[in-house]
């Protein structure tokens, strides 16, 4: 059974690069776009087979079930509130589908023991190599033709930014500094850290996200300020390059977000639709549940954009997400960002638990003085808060879960 964990855990972590595969066009389709999702579900498959044949008590903390008592209440009050049907969706097939992708997004979080995972710093090096190879072959030019519909992608990639096996570059950039960072954890090597983290920086920079490149320069300037041990003079010399790098950054990014403005709709339609989301927990502070999303996607969103015309003086186009409003197809609805949908989703009990979670986190890592470990949960989180969604980007989940075991270990064992 040991030997079937590891290889499912192997499958599951090389597995993360790949973003856009043609699962998305299945009737699996709503479990996300990487295969990862089929390892990772035979891998609790197993974990709980062999609870069921160890005679061990079921032990949940009451926070949990706290938890899942106050997400089923307020799905199950909104489905009743809304109606089973929005968007040509049966909310209650949604509310399914999103309570699957969340227990999937957060098994490998809570419910695995990374330091009883041997190899696991192999495997890590291995899918970082894997998002690597996929930027030289498909966005490099080594082998042009992958951009195309088929094995990596579903669809014919259009746009010429970089996504090496994902299907944008903001995936991509999560995707290469997460595991470059965790990589770089997990190396003894000086050399090999100095290759990875090299690697690392150039690749946020070459997928061009915006996103992923300003995340990237916070959590530079946060650790040059956290970590132990650095003279004065260093940590000024290393402040300033990173002023200097970020403005660069800035001038560089600002015509990418004046050209995302004048030509494109990402921006606009994101911005909407976070503000749309505060707007459902200002009239609903206890969420709206799964259920209620897509009917309070149509209630709020007008709001939201006639807010935000009145407040920011900037040419922005609203034609994609007022589009949106009454639509018959639901696929892409979302705040696109983990903090904001889920904001959204369970108000601000769930924005409490958030914050106190990372407070916890992130303060007891520093302890461990684990520094690129540190850096890879913080980038995370910034990420996850700001533009990317956490459900199928399992990357996300692999750095909370090495954290989350790096804290628990610490705590448990004083080591």
């Amino acid at each position: 059974m040991n030997a079937v964990k590891q290889l499912l855990m192997l499958s599951w972590i090389v597995l993360i690069p790949f973003q856009d595969t043609g699962l998305q066009l299945l009737p699996i389709g709503f479990l996300g776009t990487s295969p990862s999702f089929i390892p990772l579900s035979l891998l609790i498959l197993v974990h709980l087979v062999e609870w069921l044949f160890s005679n061990r008590p079921l032990k949940v903390s009451r926070i949990a079930l706290y938890i899942v008592g106050y997400v089923l209440i307020i799905s199950l009050a909104y489905l009743l509130i809304s109606g089973f049907e929005s968007h040509g969706r049966n909310l209650l097939v949604k509310t399914i589908n999103l309570s699957v992708l969340t227990f999937l997004c957060l098994y490998p979080v809570f419910f695995i023991n990374y330091h009883k995972v041997p190899r696991l710093g192999c495997y890590v090096r291995i899918a970082f190599l894997i998002a690597v190879i996929g930027v030289l072959l498909n966005d490099l030019g080594a082998l042009s033709f992958i951009r195309e519909g088929g094995i990596f992608h579903a669809r014919e990639i259009l746009s010429q930014r970089p996504c090496g096996f994902s299907g944008e570059s903001s995936y991509l950039g999560v995707i290469v500094v997460s595991l470059g960072l965790l990589a770089a954890h997990f190396s003894r090597i000086r050399i090999e850290k100095v290759v990875i983290v090299t690697l690392t920086i150039l690749l946020a920079i070459y997928s061009t996200s915006k996103g992923t490149v300003i995340s990237l320069l916070i959590v530079a300037a946060i650790m040059t300020f956290l970590r132990s041990g650095i003279k004065w003079w260093l940590r000024a010399v290393l402040l300033v390059a990173i002023i200097v790098v970020g403005s660069y950054a800035f001038t560089a990014l600002e015509s990418r977000f004046a050209g995302d403005i004048e030509r494109a709709t990402s921006t606009s339609s994101r911005t909407v639709l976070m503000v749309t989301s505060l707007l459902m927990v200002v009239h609903n502070p206890f969420g709206v549940g799964f259920a209620g999303f897509l009917p309070a996607i149509d209630k709020f969103s007008p709001l939201a954009v006639e807010y935000l015309e009145r407040l920011v003086d900037v040419p922005l186009k609203f034609s994609e997400v007022m589009a949106y409003i009454g639509a018959d197809i639901d696929r892409g609805i979302s705040t696109k960002t983990f903090l904001f949908d889920n904001f959204a989703y369970f108000g601000l009990p769930f924005l409490i638990l958030y914050l106190v979670f990372h407070y916890r986190l992130i303060s007891r890592l520093l302890k461990t003085e684990r520094f690129f470990l540190v850096a890879s949960a913080l980038f995370c989180m910034i990420a996850i808060s700001t533009y990317v969604p956490a459900f199928g980007i399992y990357s996300v989940s692999l750095v909370y879960g090495v954290a989350f075991s790096e804290v628990f270990r610490q705590e448990n064992t004083g080591s």
